[in-house]
């Protein structure tokens, strides 16, 4: 793992920081059972910020954390698996070795494996993680660094996913700590959310800290608080309205002063948090919510994508598309249209409105809502789109037509 060394040019010094094992499950003060993880140890990090500093970046990217709890979430059964030390499986290069020296009491040491704190580990984990785990990714199994979500719509399905993701660690040698994995449950914890059968929830053991937290007395406090509520503001009706005067007192110029406003406003968040919802993966009632897109507007974003050199405009005005759990666009709104242009705005359709985003507005908005599409994120490329907020994708029409 590590080996002395005394001629390096390069010395980083070394932190201690609680490291989080095993569950176990305490009452809060309601007598509700809430599980929560126990401190087994410490782990050793290494301060490499001029080591960083100096490293060429790798943009390989993370995934969508909400993109993959949609693909999770809606499933009988789950097995969660976790990675043994998972950095320390990945091997550095004998020539960059000596880049990771540390200084300790008992002297400097070079590390043989990767170990935290350097700015490309994350990206090199999960890039390995995704090539071992390529063909399973998305059909039977979520990665996200060392946490591996096996789902299955059955108990034999997900006994046999289950089977097939251990025969590829067992071929690749990928070391996994059996006691954070937990094998044919029901429910589970993922990145902070619980999923099972119903959909996604919050984890109230992180909610049940939040509730404990006094009101700010600083500007450093506010922004902890909103950093720590925003990580589930998708659970709340308008949180940006409802945080406003919170924010407001984050600007620069403004005097610090947490009147009654922020004190309401406080206690809001915290009270949505407690009775958050359920993120479900289908529309419940009888009329789903619908999306309305102008044609024209349509037409030329087709022209503009796929360089389609003429595009006949039959008309501007609006079709509407029902939503039932995933988009489904009835391709015969579109008369006189060419085969393969009818493919192609399907694409269009698919990427502009995906049932991620309108299952989040519909938690928001009564059933049977009409919205339409951002003008101005409809101008943004394919690659673009992948980085807008899903809350600036749709907007409520303020009228609705009968």
């Amino acid at each position: 793992m590590i080996y002395p060394i005394s001629d390096s040019t390069w010395v980083s010094p070394v932190h201690c920081v609680p490291k989080k094992g095993g569950m176990t499950v305490i009452k809060n003060d309601k007598d509700e059972l809430i599980p929560t993880r126990t401190i087994t140890g410490h782990w050793m990090c290494i301060d490499y910020r001029k080591l960083n500093a100096a490293s060429r970046k790798d943009h390989f990217p993370l995934l969508f954390i909400d993109q993959m709890l949609e693909r999770l979430a809606n499933h009988p059964y789950y097995c969660f698996l976790d990675g043994y030390s998972g950095f320390f499986q990945i091997p550095i290069h004998p020539n960059d070795q000596e880049k990771t020296t540390f200084t300790c009491p008992y002297g400097t040491f070079a590390y043989k494996r990767m170990p935290f704190g350097l700015c490309n580990a994350p990206a090199t984990f999960q890039r390995c993680m995704t090539s071992i785990f390529s063909d399973l990714i998305e059909e039977m199994v979520e990665v996200f660094m060392d946490d591996f979500s096996v789902y299955g719509s059955s108990f034999s399905s997900c006994l046999l996913n289950l089977c097939r993701v251990l025969s590829r660690c067992e071929e690749t040698n990928l070391v996994l700590n059996w006691e954070k994995c937990h094998f044919m449950v029901k429910e589970g914890i993922v990145l902070g959310h619980k999923i099972n059968a119903n959909g996604i929830e919050v984890d109230k053991a992180k909610i049940e800290v939040m509730m404990q937290l006094q009101p700010p007395k600083t500007v450093k406090d506010i922004r902890s608080f909103l950093g720590h509520a925003g990580f589930y503001r998708r659970f709340i009706k308008d949180f940006s309205k409802i945080a406003r005067p919170l924010i407001r007192l984050l600007c620069k110029e403004v005097e610090f002063v947490f009147d009654a406003d922020c004190l309401e406003a406080f206690e809001l968040i915290k009270e949505a948090l407690v009775s958050a919802p359920v993120i479900l993966d289908r529309f419940e009632g009888s009329r789903p919510p619908r999306l309305q897109f102008p044609r024209k507007q349509l037409y030329l974003r087709v022209k503009q994508q796929h360089s389609i050199a003429f595009l006949q405009i039959l008309s501007n005005d609006l079709f509407v598309v029902e939503c039932l759990g995933s988009l489904l666009v009835d391709l015969r709104t579109f008369v006189g249209i060419q085969p393969d242009l009818l493919e192609l705005m399907q694409i269009e359709l698919s990427l502009l409105l995906g049932s991620l985003e309108i299952k989040i507005q519909h938690l928001c908005h009564p059933e049977g809502s009409l919205f339409h599409f951002n003008r101005e994120v409809a101008r943004l490329s394919v690659q673009q789109l992948k980085w807008c907020p899903p809350n600036r994708r749709l907007e409520r029409c303020p009228i609705r037509p009968e």
